[in-house]
């Protein structure tokens, strides 16, 4: 018995006697596996190899044409919404009588006027029926071609099809017409509408697929090619197809590279093959030397074993890791058992090996200690700071770490009862903002949330972050407009954001300690890049225009001038640094003397335009070039007739503060006005429901659907307004002196104690009669009279009165001021009202 240790040495290549031993080793056994697994494996990966890149051509071929015939209906649509356009300006009953009256003045302010409807215009005329004569000294020229297209369209119900004039020549544009009729429904005339081509190059370029070259041709020929884009070496050969554009005489020639099979995407698969077979084999080799340290472990204790038996030296318990060993142990024991003690042995040997199973087990086990911890918990938290569309409160006294460490636990289950997981988190450059925000998180992570912190940025990167990272949720620690020692949060969940009721909800959740806990994770995310590539995706810039920035040491101070110089623009900087003591001035571009630095700054350097933003980048705030404030019911004007060009009938958006001259504008473009109550929550919600593409505030909130997501966001605003004032060659002063304004005053704000605005405003409206004006109370109460209108409503952000007047002149204003002095005074004499 005691040769019997050195036969079981079965890991050497011989035996210690120097003979070949008998039977294979473990290695090779385990090389037999691992090579059968490994062709497997390759001729598996193969296979799925093939199918992939068949599919993929497959699928590539698809999307090539899904993507052609793309670009061909943006094509299209950017003719069909320039022919609804024309259609719906030449129903103007204004338009007849012109052409009848032949004033050439007034027919050329018209035609100027009009050409503001669209976008890329080089002319618009109102010519006279019956026209014969060929202008080759205007701009346009108006040639031969121009003329039959005229009698065309007098001819016909519809706008004339899109076509080239004088093809081929640096003159060439596109022309389209439609009749213009009397009262009595008689042909009066003609409207010819005149566009650069590039109007549509620009459709194709912002459509166009990589290593692809497309031409949009009138008639067959190349030569004919009137708007290009894309690699033109690869129309060498004859296009790969033609698609005809509706409404047009026009075809889309496209010629596209599909690519084959390349050399680097052969590398890359067998590359990904070796990298798993290599894998592959070192699983196979850490196994068998675990299986093989093993193994090795347990012949030695079997030989031990054999050895005491020899002895009469056996023990109790023999330790083996693998489990058929266990078995052979077992059976050793048990026969040497039989022979010496008989069955008491057994049973003693069974009851040690369980116990000792059981004592592993319960090892295991007792060993572990669950520790839970606890919330952090704060004082009671004010009422107060819960408003109709945010949180907000003063900082050290109704919003504290704790406080916001409570509404990130409430947010967090709330986000949790939606089905939420992911909450983005950003914060201005308040000097609370990094405590506060790391309690948000910290409340938010204890309810089992992953947390996306994306640091200082403006409120509408944050509202943008929810859409590119797909999360649909997140929080934006700010103070806005407000001072200094204010802060608070603007939540959103699942695309939509919080108020009234929304916000109730979180304050009960607290109340009621209904939360959700969990350990949620946190990472940190630049998404600043992203979102300026994606404006500067979206936004052109015909010409650069030379700017000025005033952030007012808010957190669009490390944006704007960089996204705006990204749109080409010469960027002069104003109080870009971001300093949550607000230095220079309020930051409030809604108040008239926290522009007073902006105006100086653009007359100063002769720039075409100043914009300004609020606390946290969502309000914007514009100065023209003359130094004069466009206020945001003004902007929204312009940004009104430039969606309404593109989109004739659109619902556009606007608050009870706008001047009543919105309305008219948009009326008179073709779309359809509707006034709401003003709060960002409020109008996007709104706009969800209504399916507006565009709303405004007049305290600098703008919203674009179109083109954009939806949200509040003074960047972009900015940027839109820019591409509008790039494409016109009049001034900002200018372009803006041409729209319709009244005399008015800026907001105007009477401070309460808090809540007592709302009281305040119950016991008004009580009180107030206005039989012979027009009375609207969704938000407060608008009075319009036939002269002008006023307005007083509570604010829904600090304690106060806001109020606004609105008249012809200024003797109707100020009548309209008295009545609404002597209003305000009969509910309280002792109001100090600033005006």
């Amino acid at each position: 018995m005691g040769s019997l240790t050195g036969k079981f040495s079965f890991f050497s290549r011989r035996n210690r006697d120097g003979q070949p031993k008998e039977g294979k080793a473990l290695g090779r056994y385990t090389l037999a596996a691992f090579l059968a697994a490994g062709l497997v494996f390759a001729g598996l990966a193969l296979l799925f190899y093939q199918q992939w890149m068949l599919s993929s051509e497959q699928q590539l071929s698809k999307y090539i044409q899904l993507e052609v015939q793309r670009q061909a209906v943006a094509v299209h649509a950017k003719i069909r919404a320039y022919g609804e356009t024309l259609a719906s300006m030449a129903r103007n009953p204004i338009l007849p009588r012109l052409i009848e009256g032949g004033d050439k003045r007034l027919l050329q302010v018209k035609e100027q006027e009009l050409k503001y409807a669209f976008p890329g215009a080089i002319r618009v005329r109102l010519l006279p029926l019956g026209l014969n004569d060929v202008d080759e000294q205007s701009v346009p020229p108006l040639s031969y071609s121009g003329l039959a297209l005229l009698r065309t369209a007098e001819g016909s119900d519809g706008t004339t099809l899109a076509e080239v004039q004088l093809l081929g020549r640096s003159e060439q544009y596109v022309a389209m017409a439609h009749r213009i009729l009397s009262a009595d429904r008689e042909v009066a005339g003609v409207l010819f509408l005149a566009l650069e081509p590039s109007v549509f190059a620009n459709v194709l370029s912002r459509l166009g697929l990589a290593d692809s070259y497309l031409e949009l041709r009138q008639g067959t020929n190349q030569h004919q090619a009137f708007a290009r884009y894309g690699n033109g070496q690869l129309a060498s050969d004859p296009p790969q197809g033609l698609i005809p554009i509706e409404d047009s005489r026009w075809q889309l020639a496209y010629w596209l590279s599909t690519p084959g099979e390349s050399e680097s995407a052969h590398l890359m698969f067998w590359g990904g093959v070796a990298a798993g077979l290599l894998m592959l084999g070192l699983i196979f080799y850490a196994r068998d030397r675990v299986f093989a340290h093993f193994l090795r472990g347990d012949l030695i204790t079997l030989v031990n074993l054999v050895r005491d038996l020899q002895r009469g030296q056996l023990q109790g318990r023999y330790k083996v890791h693998l489990s058929d060993f266990k078995g052979a142990v077992a059976v050793i024991q048990r026969m040497t058992s039989e022979e010496q003690t008989g069955e008491e042995t057994v049973v003693s040997a069974a009851a040690s090996s369980g116990n000792a199973i059981s004592n592993v087990v319960f090892e295991a086990t007792e060993g572990i200690k669950v520790e839970e911890q606890l919330p952090k918990q704060g004082g009671p938290i004010a009422a107060s700071i819960f408003k109709a569309y945010d949180i907000r409160g003063v900082v050290g006294e109704t919003l504290t770490s704790e406080t916001v460490y409570e509404i990130g636990r409430a947010i967090g289950s709330e986000a949790h009862a939606q089905g939420q997981q992911n909450i983005i988190v950003g914060r201005d450059g308040r000097l609370s903002g990094p405590e506060l925000s790391q309690s948000l998180i910290e409340g938010l992570r204890a309810t089992g949330r992953e947390v996306v912190d994306i640091g200082v940025v403006p409120t509408p990167v944050l509202y943008f972050a929810t859409q590119y990272l797909s999360t649909g949720s997140g929080v934006m620690l700010t103070g806005s407009h407000n001072p200094p020692h204010y802060n608070g949060m603007k939540i959103m969940l699942r695309g939509e954001t919080l108020a009234l009721d929304a916000i109730q909800a979180l304050r009960h959740r607290i109340d009621s300690g209904d939360y959700t806990s969990g350990t949620g994770d946190l990472q940190a995310v630049d998404v600043v890049p992203d979102y300026i590539e994606r404006v500067t995706s979206d936004v052109k810039l015909i010409r650069p225009l030379k700017i000025v920035v005033d952030c007012g040491n808010g957190a669009a101070g490390e944006v704007a001038p960089r996204l705006f110089r990204a749109l080409g623009s010469e960027v002069i900087e104003l109080y870009c640094e971001i300093d949550g003591q607000f230095p220079h001035h309020h930051p409030d571009p809604s108040q008239s003397e926290n522009l007073e630095d902006l105006i100086n700054k653009v007359k100063e350097e002769g720039a075409d335009l100043g914009l300004a933003f609020d606390g946290d980048g969502d309000r914007l705030g514009v100065i023209d070039s003359q130094g004069r404030i466009i206020w945001p019911d003004r902007q929204l004007m312009l940004y009104a007739m430039d969606v309404l060009s593109r989109h004739p009938g659109a619902t556009i958006l606007y608050d009870i503060k706008c001047s009543r001259h919105l309305d008219q504008i948009i009326t008179e473009y073709g779309g359809s006005p509707l006034m709401w109550k003003t709060g960002h929550s409020l109008i996007k919600a709104k706009m969800r429901e209504t399916g507006a593409l565009l709303a405004g505030e007049m305290s600098g909130h703008l919203f674009f659907k179109e083109r954009w997501f939806g949200f509040d966001d003074a960047l972009y605003a900015g940027a839109r307004l820019l591409e509008i004032l790039a494409a016109d060659t009049r001034t900002s002063g200018e372009v803006f002196a041409a729209l319709p304004e009244a005399v008015s005053t800026p907001e105007l704000r009477v401070e309460m104690a808090e809540g007592e605005h709302f009281r305040f405003m119950e016991r008004l409206l009580h009180q107030a009669q206005f039989p012979d004006a027009a009375v609207t109370t969704i938000d407060g109460l608008r009075v319009d009279f036939e002269e002008g209108w006023g307005l007083v409503r509570p604010s829904n952000t600090t304690p106060c009165l806001v109020l606004r007047f609105e008249a012809n002149d200024g003797e109707a204003l100020e009548r309209i001021k008295d009545t609404f002095r002597r209003l305000l005074l009969e509910v309280d004499p002792s109001l100090a009202l600033p005006f």
